[in-house]
């Protein structure tokens, strides 16, 4: 688990979400396949749906941001940090609809 625990130290920095979201997104595949749902890997799996999101959400894809905030809200119902970024995609999506006419 502690090498799992290292992967998580990718920092989605300018430039690099693209590489982050590849990197979250092989991670959350792996865990979810795990047929061990410890309270650990469950952790894990937590944090990198919420990382994905925030790949999902600087990368203008709300869509799949608003996906991810879903799978990590059914691990963990009322978690604070997924309920937050799952209303900001919701703010951001109706605010890209509108267009230029703010």
């Amino acid at each position: 688990m502690a090498e799992l625990y290292a992967i998580f130290d990718i920092c989605p920095q300018a430039d690099k979400h693209e590489l982050a979201r590849r990197q979250y997104k092989k991670i959350v595949r792996y865990l979810s396949s795990e047929a061990d749902r410890s309270e650990s890997v469950r952790s894990l799996l937590l944090a990198g749906n919420l990382n994905l999101a925030l790949c999902y959400l600087k990368l203008d894809q709300h869509q799949r941001a608003r996906d991810a905030c879903d799978a990590a809200l059914s691990l963990v119902p009322d978690h604070i940090k997924a309920l937050y970024r799952r209303g900001l995609v919701c703010l951001l999506s109706a605010l890209a609809h509108q267009g230029p006419n703010l």
